[in-house]
């Protein structure tokens, strides 16, 4: 996992919106021999469940997989993977040179987490079945050895105005069926702007960005546009605006053979592919590893804090060569890997404990020496908090008396 330390390449953004909507192409893959062998073979991939290859009559998932354009040796990611049904062929298409980043947003970070707990041990007290957690389906996938390429992230995507974050810049992001749930009130998203520039900056320059989604009725935009008296027309706004490039588009008829299909698989879906240019880096990693002094030392923030939640107490970080953590409370322990994320971000992929297996917060961390404090905003965005760096301080032991800054 080494690559979670990634260098930074110098910014530049600077798009044409316009010339990039001049670009527009459409198209449709439909002939049998315009399907690369290794996308059939995803596709045709005995382990697949029963259930998910009924679904493929409805889908069509060769035809936008190979207009997609993905292939073995991609790095990719599932945005809103639900049940995993793309997760799979996507993890078999890019192979095992390749990976899968399963992205699972949610909208209130830890807070989510913690939530979908309580309500499952609700479930399980009252004898009851409990509704699988957000990220379960996907999880779950991630503990089966052929899906080896496939890592596991849930965040907290409104965090900083808009936030996408990854160990590395990937060359391609799928969302299928739920580019317009991002709009309504699950996610709280205020501005799809932010998201989409923050796709764009986890993007590779010349990288994909491919959206497919169905129109339906029930489907609309919070602004109030509906995508089905726009079609894709307002969904290529959105995107563009955001610096892509648009780059294709294909559709897929509505299949009206199946009373038991969802909406979703019975609608009409368009497919849209949208490129990063070239000349749009955009990736603001840092040169060097900005914690080679923090190793052995700790990191601490919100001393002389109490309180019971987690933005409101101390906590203790510990941070290795190899690209792993451990962070310590007052009330309980996590460990995992730490990246910086295209925005410069130092990211927390929580490991353990099990619950939160696959959780992520980024910090705005500014590089500390040892022995220097200062003010900073907090992790969980809940106001600035006093942070410092202790040299070689252990973990289980109590820290120096800090004195809170004026």
């Amino acid at each position: 996992m080494k690559e979670f330390r990634v260098a930074r390449y110098a910014t530049a953004l600077c798009v044409s919106v316009a010339a990039m909507a001049s670009t527009a192409i459409t198209g449709t893959v439909w002939a049998g021999d315009t399907i690369p062998a290794y996308v059939s073979a995803a596709v045709s991939d005995v382990g697949r469940p029963p259930l998910e290859i009924a679904r493929d009559k409805n889908r069509k998932p060769a035809e936008k997989i190979a207009f997609a354009g993905i292939k073995p040796g991609d790095v990719v990611v599932d945005f809103v993977p639900g049940d995993g049904y793309y997760t799979r062929l996507l993890s078999k298409t890019v192979g095992p040179k390749g990976k899968v980043y399963d992205m699972v947003p949610l909208a209130a970070g830890l807070r989510d987490v913690e939530e979908e707990r309580r309500l499952e041990q609700e479930y399980i007290k009252r004898g009851k079945q409990a509704p699988f957690r957000t990220a379960d389906p996907v999880l779950a996938l991630q503990n089966i050895a052929e899906y080896s390429n496939l890592t596991v992230i849930w965040l907290n995507i409104n965090q900083y105005g808009g936030q996408f974050s990854l160990p590395e810049q990937v060359d391609a992001v799928w969302i299928s069926d739920s580019y317009h749930d991002l709009h309504d009130n699950v996610y709280k998203v205020p501005d799809m702007l932010s998201i989409n520039r923050s796709v764009m900056r986890s993007i590779k320059p010349g990288g994909t960005y491919v959206i497919d989604d169905y129109t339906a009725p029930e489907v609309t935009i919070s602004q109030g546009i509906s995508l089905v008296a726009s079609g894709s027309e307002g969904v290529k706004g959105q995107v563009v605006s955001a610096g892509f490039q648009f780059d294709g588009e294909t559709k897929i008829p509505a299949s009206n053979n199946d009373p038991k299909a969802s909406a979703a698989d019975k609608s009409e879906h368009f497919v849209l592919r949208f490129k990063k240019p070239l000349t749009v880096i955009g990736d603001r990693r840092a040169h060097i590893d900005p914690f080679t002094h923090y190793y052995g030392n700790t990191y601490i923030y919100n001393f002389n804090a109490v309180g019971a939640v987690s933005g409101d107490r101390p906590r203790w970080h510990y941070y290795h060569r190899d690209g792993t953590y451990q962070e310590f409370g007052t009330q309980d322990m996590q460990s995992g890997r730490d990246y910086w994320d295209a925005d410069g971000r130092n990211c927390q992929l929580h490991e353990f404990p099990a619950e939160q297996r696959g959780w992520t917060v980024c910090h705005a961390l500014p590089p500390l020496q040892v022995g220097e404090q200062r003010l900073q905003e907090n992790s969980v965005g809940d106001g600035p908090k006093w942070v410092t760096l202790i040299p070689g301080q252990s973990a289980l032991a109590t820290p120096p008396a800090l004195k809170q800054q004026p």
